[in-house]
């Protein structure tokens, strides 16, 4: 499902992406990668506190598990 959020995020359907990230976040939570993803669809797409937000967790979850961004 991870790889039908990026096929839409590169066709610039966002909000597409955005919502079936949200889906794979509900159900994993602590994957720092959903978070990136949803972030970078969020940003295109203008909505900047959202994607703060995204970013924010991401950052949140590679410190927990000690995990560079770089991954």
């Amino acid at each position: 499902v991870y790889s039908e959020a990026v096929l839409a995020y590169n066709a610039g359907d966002n909000a597409k992406a955005v919502t079936i990230l949200s889906g794979l976040i509900a159900k994993n939570p602590s994957v720092a990668e959903f978070h990136d993803l949803k972030a970078l669809a969020l940003k295109v797409s203008g909505k900047d506190a959202e994607a703060a937000r995204s970013y924010t967790e991401s950052i949140r979850i590679r410190r927990k598990l000690k995990r560079p961004a770089s991954e």
